[in-house]
């Protein structure tokens, strides 16, 4: 066709139309840079001309490409195809992320990368049987088919309720609070693993739940022994202290535990500079605190021992022999020797003791004992929880189990006689 047969658009400047009847063509034209400009715009409505024509004009005028109609809908095109490019992608992403989260539910996750990772750190085999055991009769059945990033509140508060309506089979009673915070905390422990391996990355979503349960057990332990065991066990390690490093270290533990409740693992760091400065630096809490290392029965055992076994300086461990554990690090053989003196003084035979696990004494008990003799010969809360390096007096007060004894002779004391004390005699009369 001819450039005759196209008409000007009555009051349009360069627009020009071709009428079929049913469809009108059109097409501009125009100049840019001295050069004259044709575009072919195919059918449409004039409005949608109009607005092309003005686009155009303001990108000639303001020399912003595209300057043709022909560069503009490449343009449009290229945008169009790059759009479908990222939502391709996208959906990529998305059907990844989907595959990933179905094939990392709980039960893959943990037998398939937690429990070779927690194998290889070598923990010891009754902890492992322990874990192992809760996973396969209590979690797994629970959790094992989750999706490790669909875990949420709800599970684990039906997780709870479950199991305390779960009857135990050996005991024909439901599970303890006990156990079912050792599972919350053996599946946190995987979901630290899995945020550690990038599987996951938001926090154990239990954490409050778990909280809450760690709170309703009752784990207080009440095993401390009497002034006869205490003596017992001191006369003990003291006759046997000379026989060898190892005895000598065991009394000096059963001194330091007994005579100032220090825990082990503060006698494990315990250094000549600490002994001198009367402060240990490195507690379980990680605060500093006074130690009277001055009381007359720990100064004559500390001065024994750096007379026989003097530290190569003042920062070198007291009591840590040359042996390391499975990860490298110095050890004591203290606690094995202290067990088997438990053992053979028979204190965990006894009546009062038999058949409760919270009664059953350890290094951990002379602490207990150290706070209970404390509390009996008149030491007050507050500085007894100063010795005993605690935050709170409400973790004091769980150390101090007070004898029934004693607490009768105080009961006498501290009431007055309020009534005549008739005696039998008279009575007989």
């Amino acid at each position: 066709m001819s450039a005759l047969n196209w008409k000007t658009v009555p009051g349009e400047r360069g627009v020009y139309v071709r009428d079929y009847g049913d469809v009108q063509i059109y097409r501009l034209q125009g100049s840019h840079m001295g050069q004259r400009i044709i575009d072919n715009l195919g059918p449409m409505t004039l409005d949608k001309v109009k607005m092309i024509r003005e686009t155009l004009n303001y990108n000639r005028k303001n020399n912003i490409p595209p300057f043709t109609y022909k560069d503009m809908i490449g343009e449009k095109v290229a945008t169009v195809k790059a759009e479908k490019i990222v939502q391709e992608k996208q959906r990529k992403v998305i059907l990844k992320e989907e595959e990933k989260r179905l094939n990392n539910t709980v039960s893959l996750f943990w037998e398939n990368v937690y429990w070779q990772h927690r194998l290889e750190l070598r923990r010891s085999l009754k902890e492992n049987a322990s874990i192992d055991g809760r996973w396969r009769n209590f979690i797994k059945p629970y959790f094992g088919e989750i999706p490790l990033q669909d875990l949420e509140d709800e599970h684990f508060k039906n997780f709870i309720n479950n199991m305390r309506k779960r009857i135990n089979p050996k005991t024909n009673t439901v599970y303890s609070d006990t156990t079912i915070h050792k599972c919350l905390t053996d599946l946190r422990l995987c979901w630290n693993y899995a945020v550690e391996k990038k599987v996951v990355e938001h926090v154990f979503p239990g954490k409050a739940i778990t909280k809450e349960a760690r709170e309703e057990v009752d784990n207080e332990k009440k095993c401390y022994l009497d002034y006869d065991e205490a003596k017992e066990l001191a006369d003990l390690v003291y006759e046997r202290r000379l026989n060898s490093r190892l005895d000598h270290d065991t009394y000096c533990y059963t001194v330091l535990g007994l005579c100032l409740g220090l825990r082990a693992g503060d006698i494990h760091k315990l250094n000549q500079q600490a002994v001198e400065r009367h402060i240990i630096d490195r507690t379980k809490n990680k605060r500093a605190r006074f130690v009277h290392f001055g009381f007359s029965p720990v100064r004559s055992m500390l001065d024994e021992r750096l007379n026989m076994y003097p530290p190569a300086n003042p920062l070198e461990p007291l009591f840590l022999t040359n042996s390391t554990n499975s990860k490298g690090k110095m050890r004591t053989e203290v606690p094995h020797l202290y067990f088997a003196i438990i053992k053979e003084l028979g204190f965990n035979e006894k009546p009062k003791r038999f058949g409760h696990a919270l009664e059953k004494i350890d290094f951990h008990a002379l602490r207990h004992t150290f706070a209970t003799f404390a509390a009996m010969a008149g030491v007050d809360q507050y500085t007894l929880m100063k010795l005993m390096g605690h935050k709170k007096p409400d973790m004091t007060n769980r150390y101090i189990e007070i004898a029934d004894a004693h607490q009768a002779t105080n009961l006498e004391r501290a009431l007055p006689e309020l009534f005549p004390v008739t005696k039998q005699e008279a009575l007989d009369e």
